[in-house]
């Protein structure tokens, strides 16, 4: 399921959260005009689509807690925790490129390797009755003394902007919760990190946003849409197109790095 949210006026949490367990992604749409795209880009999509409701079905590991993942490529969207996450469609000669964020309880070792998570990859082929079934390990090794190879430049930019993104959802918590001083707060963070990245237009109208909030302790009809969804574009696969090193899965093969 993909959705177009068009207008201010309908409720983007609940819509997230269907189309995370649907596999698809959510859009904001401002103006009728964006609507045309949108469908045209889906269209194109679907004529390319090589396996659909690709699922990562996890076995139970007390070693790690997976806290959030969020799809990068092929459309950005936060992803529902759950023991079999709905990762979306993978389309020919494209990746399928997740973000996941893990909780490690205290390592008594020193060094060695922690399975992260375990299960299997599991899938429909459009073009054949053989179903997907491929397992999955992600791990990683650990130990008390410093890496000094540097991350991949790719995840650093990815993680950087997921960040900005989860700036937004902190300062729509606090607005709930009545904490407003931080959440203007943390939009003029917010702001402040988007001028700095060259993103002004979208910097200015959270600024704008900020000062209604401060005045109205709540956002304004749209306009935490328009920084959710602002935010969430930076992620798009047009702003991370340098080599992926990332965990990764395409119509060949699953890998990790």
């Amino acid at each position: 399921i993909s959705i177009l949210g068009i207008g201010g006026d309908w409720n983007d949490v609940f819509l997230d959260q269907l189309a995370g367990i649907a596999g698809g992604n959510t859009i904001f749409v401002s103006s009728p005009h964006d609507i045309d795209l949108h469908l045209d880009q889906k269209i194109k999509l679907l004529s390319s689509l090589y396996a659909r409701n690709i699922t990562f079905e996890l076995t139970d590991n007390p070693n790690a807690e997976m806290r959030y993942a969020f799809r990068i490529t092929p459309d950005t969207n936060p992803l529902p925790i759950s023991s079999s996450i709905n990762l979306g469609n993978l389309y020919c000669s494209g990746n399928l490129s997740i973000l996941f964020e893990f909780l490690v309880p205290p390592i008594k070792t020193t060094s060695g390797k922690i399975i992260l998570a375990k299960g299997k990859i599991t899938g429909d082929l459009i073009r054949s009755k053989i179903p997907i079934r491929y397992p999955l390990s992600l791990s990683r090794r650990y130990s008390t003394t410093s890496d000094q190879q540097a991350p991949p430049a790719i995840l650093v930019e990815a993680m950087a902007r997921l960040t900005l993104y989860r700036l937004q959802e902190k300062a729509r918590r606090e607005v709930m919760e009545g904490q407003v001083v931080k959440a203007v707060g943390h939009l003029q963070s917010l702001a402040t990190h988007l001028l700095s990245i060259g993103q002004p237009d979208l910097a200015s109208a959270i600024m704008i946003e900020a000062e209604y909030v401060r005045r109205s302790h709540s956002f304004s009809k749209d306009g935490d849409k328009r920084i959710k969804y602002g935010t969430k574009a930076l992620l798009l696969p047009s702003g991370l197109e340098s080599d992926r090193k990332s965990t990764r899965l395409n119509s060949s093969h699953v890998s990790e790095s």
